[in-house]
């Protein structure tokens, strides 16, 4: 929408794209991604990421599954809403290889990807369906996300910005959406297969 009108036209083109997320960089004027997956071939399906900088007008592909240890699918894209980061996560669904990685990060807003950067949430956890990030705190990246895993895996949590993950309650539910309440980060809204919940202790009780 530009304008107050709606304009129609091919952004991604290159490649059979099947998109599951969108979202826009809260700081960087023009800058939106699209997180979800190409189809190459029959039977070849992987995960892709394709961003625009300049708010639609073309798109470039910034990461696509080259490997068995990245994600086949991704469900979320989402840039750190903390002004002094440069950070952009991503999370989606792997094989079951113990290997594969279902939770990705840049460090450049979101123009190039590290498979090394990558790491897997939960073992026998193959699917992160939505992601939330807490930027509040001191450190120049956000460091307390959380994610919600498919099969009734519930949700898991970081405090170290993806490096480590524990369990952050609901399990037995299927998170597919967040909703975090800034100013009192703690305060924490899942909606789940199962119905809608809360937390008011980042996590500990729903």
């Amino acid at each position: 929408n530009v304008g107050g009108g709606w304009d129609y036209g091919t952004v991604i083109g290159q490649r059979s794209f099947a998109g599951y997320h969108t979202s826009i960089h809260p700081h960087s004027s023009g800058y939106a991604y699209a997180a979800g997956s190409v189809t190459e071939s029959p039977g070849d399906t992987r995960a892709a990421i394709y961003m625009t900088s300049n708010t639609g007008s073309s798109g470039n592909q910034v990461f696509i599954r080259t490997s068995a240890s990245q994600a086949l699918q991704f469900y979320n894209v989402v840039a750190d809403p903390k002004k002094t980061s440069s950070r952009v996560y991503a999370v989606g669904k792997t094989s079951s290889l113990s290997s594969a990685r279902n939770f990705a990060f840049s460090t450049d807003k979101g123009l190039t990807w590290s498979v090394a950067q990558g790491a897997r949430v939960r073992d026998g956890a193959d699917t992160v369906l939505c992601l939330v990030i807490d930027s509040t705190g001191s450190h120049p990246n956000s460091q307390t996300m959380y994610v919600g895993l498919g099969d009734g895996l519930g949700v898991y949590k970081t405090v170290d910005s993806g490096a480590t993950w524990s369990a952050g309650g609901l399990s037995g539910k299927t998170p597919r959406s967040f909703a975090l309440k800034q100013d009192s980060p703690r305060t924490l809204y899942a909606g789940c297969d199962e119905g809608l919940f809360r937390t008011d202790d980042g996590g500990t009780n729903w």
